[in-house]
């Protein structure tokens, strides 16, 4: 099976399980929205061959792109080496900061409920690399790669 196939394959049942309940749940909209964005963040992040195709002139105000940038930034920053530690907070980073950025304009509900998908999506990504190690393995970029 190609390995973009078998990335959707692991993330997308998971997610929508999770918005069926969600929307069958009085929730707002907010929350389902930034839930979700939370929730598949680190998955696009990981995805196969997206980042070389987000370097590409055409991609240039992407938000894959800004994800790509943003988790290159954080990285850079990072003084220790801890490769699980490294690669989990350089994931992370990014949406908290976005979603706390907008929790400023839009409530705090936006944080939080970001925060909850962050946290379920890292969980469901964590679990799938030990129960399928064959999809992740050498697929994290190194901080060698070009720059976006």
């Amino acid at each position: 099976m190609k390995e973009l196939k078998r990335h959707y394959l692991l993330v997308f049942p998971f997610l929508l399980l999770l918005l069926i309940t969600a929307f069958l749940l009085p929730l707002k909209l907010t929350w389902i929205v930034f839930f979700t964005l939370g929730f598949l963040w680190p998955w696009g992040l990981l995805t196969p061959e997206l980042r070389e195709k987000v370097r590409s002139p055409r991609y240039r105000f992407s938000f894959f792109r800004l994800m790509f940038w943003l988790e290159d930034q954080i990285e850079g920053q990072m003084f220790f080496e801890s490769k699980f530690s490294l690669k989990f907070i350089s994931r992370i980073l990014g949406p908290i900061l976005f979603s706390f950025i907008l929790s400023l304009i839009g409530g705090f509900e936006i944080f939080l409920s970001c925060l909850l998908g962050l946290i379920l999506g890292e969980s469901w990504l964590y679990y799938n690399k030990r129960h399928y190690p064959k999809a992740y393995e050498n697929k994290e970029p190194s901080l060698s790669e070009n720059s976006l």
